[in-house]
């Protein structure tokens, strides 16, 4: 196998948490907040602007926040989703 057709053959997989920091990149670029004061930076969590985040549906039907664990896993299930997409005809 050269090195072209493994290039040729490679395929990003995005995952669950890369899909929520792109889109909470692009609400944080494009908030009026933000374009308001471009010269202030906000980086504590009590001043950041709203987004998405993962949560968790809980078996009585509530939810919270994802923790690493959950987010693992999410990403992971987004892979292997990919993959199926990739390997299987439709």
């Amino acid at each position: 196998m050269t090195t072209s057709s493994v290039n040729e053959n490679d395929h990003k997989f995005f995952t669950t948490s890369d899909l929520l920091k792109t889109i909470n990149g692009i609400l944080k670029e494009h908030s009026p907040e933000e374009i308001a004061s471009d010269d202030v930076k906000r980086d504590d969590e009590s001043t950041k602007s709203g987004g998405f985040e993962l949560q968790r549906r809980l078996p009585d039907g509530s939810t919270r926040k994802a923790d690493e664990s959950d987010i693992a896993i999410a990403d992971f299930q987004s892979k292997i989703k990919q993959v199926r997409m990739l390997t299987v005809k439709v």
